[in-house]
């Protein structure tokens, strides 16, 4: 994907939505606290950019949702998923923000959301949408997440680990290791810009939320912004505020699962190729394999997408050159 990064011409500045938070003693912080969370080097060169999710504008024509800190946190966990899943997923920000308690005009901090997050799940951007034609007054319903929502974004937390750890200091140093993580969610003023058109410290205080996701070197830093749809290149000096990183992952075992209307057949997505694997009891009882994988007694206990037409081809298996294992391809799932 070819990215325009914008210039002192054409740069449009934030409206913020950012409420600035520092650590606390007890937050969990790279490097000198332990953490349940395993922490991998994901992307050990910190080059994010073929990873990238769909982009989306956090603002409307009708004015700004002030959801920075939310919008940021779901592409964050977006990119990790098409790193670590070769799959790409798009998180409903409306609920993050909304059920975050994000203030119309105001915004939120950064460890309440990311603590919203992680305790209440997500569900997919389909199930509670924004687009560019809804009042910020229908995006924010009141305050109130539909009490349906909120209890499928709860079902996320048995299928998924999320959670976060800030930074030791914001040193370029210290940014491009934490790169290898995830990208990184930082705090950022008003757009100012030196003469090589690289975005610096304006003084004016930290307003906005984006996330830094790759880097030139020790030369510069790419920034996303999702207020205006906006990249930018941000000086190896800049001052971040309170930089922070993010784990995503599926829990063991756990996979979305495909029906096709009518047909008897159960697929679960080939873990890094766009291909589907029907699932098959053979000798065991279905229960039992369940069970086993999953912790339920049937698969109607699991998300399942019920479609009318596989997303994906069926994968094959037989005699290949090396025993049994993968061949290919075929047209539909024959087992069950």
């Amino acid at each position: 994907m070819s990215i325009t990064f914008a210039t002192p011409e054409t740069i449009k500045q934030p409206s913020g939505g950012l409420i600035v938070e520092k650590p606390l003693e007890q937050d969990h912080v790279l490097g000198a606290t332990e953490t349940a969370i395993q922490w991998e080097r994901l992307v050990p060169d910190g080059h994010w950019q073929d990873y990238q999710p769909v982009s989306e504008r956090q603002s409307s024509k009708y004015g700004n949702t002030f959801g920075c800190v939310g919008f940021s946190l779901n592409s964050n966990h977006e990119f990790i998923h098409r790193k670590r899943y070769n799959e790409e997923i798009n998180k409903s920000d409306r609920l993050t923000v909304v059920g975050s308690g994000t203030e119309p005009g105001r915004g939120n901090s950064k460890r309440t959301v990311a603590e919203w997050s992680r305790k209440n799940g997500w569900v997919e951007e389909w199930r509670w949408p924004f687009d560019f034609e809804m009042t910020i007054e229908k995006y924010y319903n009141g305050g109130i997440v539909p009490p349906e929502l909120l209890a499928l974004a709860l079902k996320k937390l048995a299928q998924y680990e999320t959670g976060y750890q800030w930074l030791p200091d914001n040193r370029l140093e210290t940014i491009l290791d934490g790169l290898q993580f995830s990208p990184v969610q930082v705090d950022v003023e008003a757009y100012m810009f030196n003469s090589r058109g690289y975005v610096i410290n304006s003084g004016r205080g930290y307003t906005h939320e984006i996330d830094v996701f790759d880097h030139e070197g020790t030369d510069c830093l790419w920034g996303y912004d999702s207020e205006r749809d906006q990249y930018v290149k941000i000086d190896r000096s800049y001052n971040f505020g309170y930089p922070m990183i993010h784990h995503f992952k599926k829990k063991f075992m756990t996979l979305k699962l495909y029906k096709k209307i009518g047909a008897p057949a159960i697929y679960v997505k080939h873990w890094s190729q766009n291909l589907l694997i029907p699932f098959t009891s053979g000798y065991v009882p279905g229960g039992d394999l369940f069970k086993s994988l999953y912790g339920v007694e049937k698969y109607s206990d699991l998300e399942r997408e019920d479609v009318e037409e596989l997303p994906f081809p069926v994968a094959s298996y037989g005699i290949t050159t090396s025993g049994l294992g993968f061949v290919g391809a075929n047209e539909e799932g024959a087992i069950e």
